[in-house]
């Protein structure tokens, strides 16, 4: 989870709380986005420079942690052996169909720029939400809560 000033304190309990009741692990890193130029001058392109800070974050942790695994499992030293195990980074995020259709959501073109996955880009907001109140997740009828910089 990428957390600075710019995300509501609520959201990142909520994401805590999701989290512990799928059980998985949350990493929390902080993201630097607002110490960048295109994201303080904020002429429209803030969201495009926040998640460019938040993927670039997200792969340097998922990178290490897949470094980490792989260096804890290989008993070999031979790098070409490690080279054929390396490990693929895929990052994937929550944007639905009608995010999608959003011509605001241009930080969807740095998730396009990281080749971020969406496997929910064909379902609609509803049915996303129908799916989690089904599966009993806490955040099923949360509204969209953008960023506090877009507030």
């Amino acid at each position: 989870l990428g957390v600075s000033n710019a995300v509501p304190p609520e959201q990142v309990i909520l994401a805590r709380e999701v989290a512990s009741y799928i059980g998985i692990p949350l990493t929390e890193i902080a993201t630097e986005e607002g110490y960048d130029a295109t994201y303080i001058r904020n002429r429209g392109e803030a969201c495009l420079a926040c998640k460019t800070h938040l993927y670039s974050a997200l792969n340097a942790v998922a990178r290490h942690a897949t470094h980490a695994r792989s260096d804890a499992s290989s008993s070999s030293s031979n790098p070409d052996e490690k080279k054929k195990k390396k490990k693929v980074v895929v990052l994937f995020n929550g944007t639905n169909r009608d995010d999608a259709s959003d011509p605001t959501r241009i930080g969807l073109l740095a998730a396009a720029n990281f080749r971020v996955k969406s496997p929910l880009s064909h379902t609609t907001k509803m049915d996303v939400r129908n799916a989690a109140r089904h599966l009993g997740l806490p955040n099923w009828n949360h509204a969209a809560s953008p960023c506090l910089r877009s507030r």
